[in-house]
């Protein structure tokens, strides 16, 4: 996911994904080809 939530608090913290997500978004290009890490070989 994007961000980790403290459920006893509610708070949201942004995960490396999110400013990964953000940066793309704003540049509009990507620095090198996407890895699929979640993948089974």
């Amino acid at each position: 996911g994007l961000f980790y939530v403290d459920f006893d608090t509610q708070q949201r913290f942004p995960e490396k994904s999110a400013y990964w997500y953000q940066k793309i978004s704003k540049e509009k290009v990507l620095d090198q080809p996407i890895k699929n890490e979640t993948s089974e070989k």
